[in-house]
C-alpha cells in the first residue's frame, strides 16, 4: 500500500493535521520479537537465502522467468492524482488500539510517493512509468534503486525454492481468500481480515492494487515483514471485486499470546500544491542521494 467524493465524506481526514511522535520502526520490532513471526522469519530466510536481487540496473545479462501476477498486469491506462494515508494500530489488553505509525501515500502521473510521517522519515517510490522501485534513506542520503524485472524474478525464485521445499504452506503462497464480508485469509498462525470501502473510480483501485503489490514484493525480498503473499492475495482479491481496504486487521498467534495490528486507509481524490511540493522534493532526493546496494540500506 484515495476517494471523499459525495457519499464518501465519511473517509475524509485533515491531513494537515501533525501526527504525534511515534517511535522509529515499533511494527517491525514487534514482528520480529514475536514467536510466530521469529519462525515465519526463519522459513522466508531460509527461501531467501539463494536469492539475490540485481543492486543495479544491469544485471547478469540471464533472463530469468518471471511470475507475473493478476495484479502485475493491472496498471492503469491514464495517470490520476490521490491520496492515501495509512495508520497502523496495535491492539491493547482493553481492546482499544493505539497508533504504531502512520504513511502518506501520493499517487501522481503513473507514479506512487510514499513518505513514512515518523522517524526515520524515508521514502520508496514505485514508478511504474520507468519500471523501476526506489528506496530512499533520508537519514543516510542514499538509494538504492530497482528495476521491476529483478523484483519479479527473486520473487519467482523465492517461490520456486518454496515449492521445492514444503515451504509453500508456512509462508502462505497456498492460503486462499474467503468470504467477502468482511474478506478473510490465514496460514499457520497469522490471519488476515478485511472490510472495504468504494473507490471513486476504476482507475484509483488498480493504482493502489499496483503500488500495494510492488510494496509487497520489495518487503519480501527485503526480508523486513512477515511473508506477504497472503496479504497479496488478499488485496487483490479486493481488487478484484472492485473495491479498496477500509481497514485490514493482522493477528499473529492465537489465545493470549496473540498479537493484533490493524491498518486503516483513507483515500482522496486529487492532490493540493503541497502534495505536489512533496513530490518534487521526492524527485530531488532521487536525483542527489548516493547509489547504494540494497542491502546498505537501513
Amino acid at each position: 500500500m484515495p476517494c471523499n467524493r459525495g457519499h464518501h465524506n465519511s473517509f475524509h481526514f485533515n491531513r494537515r493535521r501533525s501526527p504525534k511522535p511515534i517511535e522509529p520502526s515499533k511494527t517491525m520490532n514487534m514482528f520480529e520479537t514475536h514467536p510466530v513471526g521469529r519462525c515465519l522469519l526463519g522459513c522466508l530466510l531460509i527461501a531467501l537465502a539463494t536469492v539475490v536481487v540485481a543492486e543495479t540496473p544491469e544485471n547478469d545479462g540471464e533472463k530469468k522467468p518471471a511470475v507475473e501476477t493478476t495484479a502485475a498486469k493491472s496498471t492503469p491506462k491514464e495517470p490520476a492524482g490521490m491520496q492515501l494515508t495509512i495508520d497502523i494500530q496495535q491492539q491493547q489488553k482493553d481492546g482499544s488500539f493505539d497508533n504504531r505509525e502512520s504513511h502518506l501515500v501520493l499517487f501522481h502521473q503513473g507514479v506512487a510517493y510514499a513518505f513514512a510521517l515518523s522517524e526515520p522519515h524515508d521514502v520508496t517510490i514505485v514508478d511504474a512509468v520507468n519500471s523501476r522501485i526506489a528506496l530512499l534513506s533520508r537519514k543516510q542520503q542514499t538509494k538504492a534503486v530497482l528495476p521491476q524485472q529483478d523484483v519479479i524474478n527473486a520473487l519467482a525464485r523465492i517461490k520456486q525454492y518454496a515449492a521445492e521445499n514444503d515451504l509453500e504452506g508456512k509462508l502462505g503462497l497456498d492460503a486462499v481468500v474467503e468470504g467477502n464480508a468482511p474478506y478473510r485469509i490465514q496460514f499457520e498462525q497469522v490471519s488476515y481480515q478485511a472490510t472495504t470501502q468504494k473507490p471513486g473510480s476504476a482507475l484509483q483501485a488498480a493504482q493502489f492494487l499496483q503500488y500495494s503489490q510492488w510494496i509487497g514484493r520489495v518487503t519480501l525480498i527485503r526480508k523486513l515483514w512477515p511473508p506477504l503473499f497472503a496479504r497479496m492475495a488478499l488485496d487483490e482479491a479486493i481488487a478484484n471485486d472492485g473495491q479498496v481496504p477500509k481497514e485490514v486487521t493482522l493477528t499473529l498467534g492465537k489465545g493470549d499470546q496473540a498479537t493484533t495490528l490493524r491498518s486503516v486507509f483513507r483515500f482522496e481524490s486529487n492532490l493540493d500544491q503541497a502534495d505536489l511540493d512533496r513530490i518534487e522534493k521526492a524527485k530531488g532526493m532521487l536525483r542527489l542521494y548516493q547509489d547504494v546496494p540494497v542491502t546498505a540500506l537501513p
